[in-house]
């Protein structure tokens, strides 16, 4: 059997998170699952859900947790997007920037009492300060972030959207199916029952179960 590698983003989502961490968790030793979300406290449970439910399994795909969306997608076979405004501000690269220090010595790194002038911080300093489109519509950022998936990952792998209404780029034959909406008594719930089934509530196989009835177990079904 061909190596499957599979990524998902945002591995943090409320709507399908679980269930398609649940599905992902089944692959086989050779398969490698990248999670993925610009969100680090959800990247985190995403993780940890992950691996609460291969604790006690023999065979277990490898796994990976980035936040980044070009690491994560490059060289995958299989693509799972599943994206919402924030989740998608957030997984858009930052511009770079070019920062032009005329005096190395007025730098007071390490000093508390006298920080670093914001204009002489690295860019990668800045980027994680600043959020450069949290302005953006959520329908735009995940236009732009669909964009830089397509230009990441290679133009054979197969890939499923979980996005609503925002097409997905024209011409890569990309599977559009509808998720669930995240209603405010699920964004409230959901994290603290992610919780639960990390610290090993026995509920667990009921995620699974849910997970068999869901769309990406369809997915994941005909594209291997």
């Amino acid at each position: 059997m061909a190596r499957r590698v599979t990524a998902f983003a945002a591995a943090g989502c409320l709507s399908v998170g679980p269930e398609a961490i649940a599905l992902l968790s089944e692959g086989s030793a050779e398969d490698e699952i990248r999670l993925c979300d610009g969100h680090p406290e959800r990247l985190d449970l995403a993780f940890q859900l992950f691996q609460a439910l291969v604790e006690r399994v023999p065979v277990r795909p490898r796994v990976r947790a980035s936040g980044s969306l070009a690491e994560a997608l490059y060289g995958c076979t299989h693509a799972l997007l599943s994206l919402e405004g924030d989740a998608a501000r957030r997984l858009i690269p930052s511009p770079p920037e070019a920062v032009e220090i005329e005096d190395p010595e007025e730098v007071y790194a390490g000093d508390m009492n006298r920080p670093t002038p914001a204009a002489q911080l690295s860019p990668a300093t800045r980027a994680m300060m600043n959020r450069p489109y949290a302005d953006l519509s959520e329908v735009e950022a995940i236009r732009r972030a669909l964009g830089e998936a397509a230009l990441a990952m290679p133009r054979e792998a197969r890939v499923l959207v979980l996005t609503p209404g925002v097409e997905p780029p024209a011409g890569l034959g990309w599977e559009l199916r509808a998720r669930p909406q995240v209603t405010e008594d699920m964004a409230i719930r959901r994290p603290h029952q992610i919780l639960r089934w990390i610290q090993g509530e026995p509920t667990l196989h009921e995620l699974r179960a849910a997970a068999e009835q869901s769309a990406v177990a369809d997915w994941l079904q005909l594209s291997s």
